[in-house]
């Protein structure tokens, strides 16, 4: 936990008003900065480069470790962040709740039909955006399962182009969405349960979930008695 900062101040700020512990916190708010920084700041490798964007994976019991309402929080500060914008203005700083997708679902969310706009993004920061994905263990699917596992497979692939940075682009109908840059964080939650059995020799050696940072907490370190006192602070 560090000493000082913002994601200091987030966490003093969120863990007395909730039962998840400081580190769901912390994992929480590390996944929104990273987010809000993108392509603001990368890591040069050679001759390619990576954004500053984290896929953060929050795991715990089912309803005692409070892994969706503590995600929420922070998509939710997300949201009121970006509110009051002109209505034309394109936020620097996105979030969206998704359960269940395609490859498609991803593009669509992450790139753009405007040729223009899409060009622009290769040369200045493209938008952040947070991906506040609940119930995650769906995408990684079942050991020993045939069915669907190229649709999950897609899945994975797609969210292992959006990690480095940039996504293929992909024709839908009439629209194009030109391959680009992008900033994507994710913020998933999935139980212990589902980890222990949906995790598969193939997904830890292919490198999948080498790029979550797995946060786990044991469940409820406090019970509140009532409804916080929330103020406009």
């Amino acid at each position: 936990m560090p000493k000082g900062g913002w994601v200091r101040r987030y966490c003093d700020l969120y863990t007395p008003l909730s039962e998840a512990p400081a580190e769901a916190h912390l994992a929480t708010s590390l996944a929104v900065l990273s987010a809000a920084i993108g392509w603001r700041a990368y890591i040069r490798w050679g001759e390619s480069s990576e954004p500053c964007n984290l896929f953060v994976m929050l795991e715990g019991g089912s309803a005692t470790a409070k892994k969706t309402t503590t995600a929420r929080t922070g998509s939710g500060l997300v949201r009121h962040a970006m509110k009051g914008l002109p209505s034309d203005a394109d936020p620097c700083l996105q979030v969206r709740s998704i359960s269940h997708t395609s490859r498609r679902g991803l593009i669509e969310l992450v790139g753009t039909a405007d040729e223009a706009k899409a060009k622009a993004w290769d040369v200045s920061p493209p938008p952040g955006l947070l991906l506040d994905w609940d119930e995650f263990g769906a995408i990684l699917g079942r050991p020993g399962d045939v069915k669907g596992s190229d649709y999950l497979g897609q899945i994975r692939a797609t969210l292992m182009e959006l990690y480095g940075g940039r996504h293929g682009g992909i024709q839908t109908g009439e629209l194009k969405f030109r391959a680009s840059r992008c900033a994507v964080s994710v913020l998933a939650t999935m139980t212990r349960q589902e980890l222990e059995q949906r995790v598969s020799t193939g997904l830890l050696r292919g490198g999948f979930l080498g790029r979550f940072v797995m946060i786990p907490h044991p469940g409820r370190r406090a019970y509140l008695a009532g409804p916080p006192a929330w103020t406009s602070r």
